[in-house]
């Protein structure tokens, strides 16, 4: 995604111009909702909350 953001005008979705390490997890999903929901249900059913990256706040 940042890649991406990199080629394009300067605004809200790429940070003006400067994208960091959160502007892919801010992307859009471009698969569709049942899509998306059967992803969200397999990765509930694995356990292991894979990608999932939790952090305590300040």
């Amino acid at each position: 995604m940042t890649g991406f953001s990199d080629g394009c005008t300067p605004g809200y979705y790429n940070n003006e111009g400067k994208p960091g390490p959160i502007t892919g997890q801010n992307g859009f999903f471009f698969g569709g909702p049942t899509e998306f929901v059967e992803i969200l249900a397999k990765w509930r059913e694995d356990g292991d909350m894979k990608g999932l990256k939790l952090t305590e706040s300040p």
